[in-house]
């Protein structure tokens, strides 16, 4: 082949790879399964303090060396088990997390119908 005719393969080949690369809505996951978890973060969406809460609460609970992950977490870990629940609880430094967390997974929930966008999202969230 000429390199006119190479040139014009490699432009079509990385055309192709691109669009083969970005992930569409479509082709991430079924209608049906996205429009699920549209509605039920619907029905907590309006709660995200409490039960971003309740789901640290639980995480810590069944498996509390994962507070050593938080600057703050330390601190509870020679606590027995349902004192250090409600004094977690009564932390103000894990409701914020809570919401931070939480807020996030919504952003991602959001961004179901826009992969491509969603992807940079993750990718930041990942490295705080």
């Amino acid at each position: 082949p000429s390199k006119s005719n190479q040139s014009k393969f490699r432009q079509s080949s990385s055309v192709s790879s691109v669009s083969a690369n970005v992930l569409t809505r479509r082709h991430f996951l079924p209608e049906s399964v996205c429009n699920r978890v549209e509605n039920s973060w619907a029905l907590v969406q309006n709660d995200l303090e409490e039960l971003g809460l309740e789901f640290f609460l639980r995480v810590f609970e069944s498996s509390p060396e994962l507070l050593a992950l938080l600057p703050y977490g330390q601190s509870y870990l020679d606590t027995p088990p349902l004192e250090r629940k409600e004094k977690l609880r009564q932390c103000p430094l894990l409701r914020v997390h809570s919401v931070h967390v939480m807020t996030a997974v919504g952003n991602c929930v959001a961004g179901l119908s826009d992969i491509e966008s969603l992807i940079p999202s993750l990718r930041s969230l990942g490295s705080e």
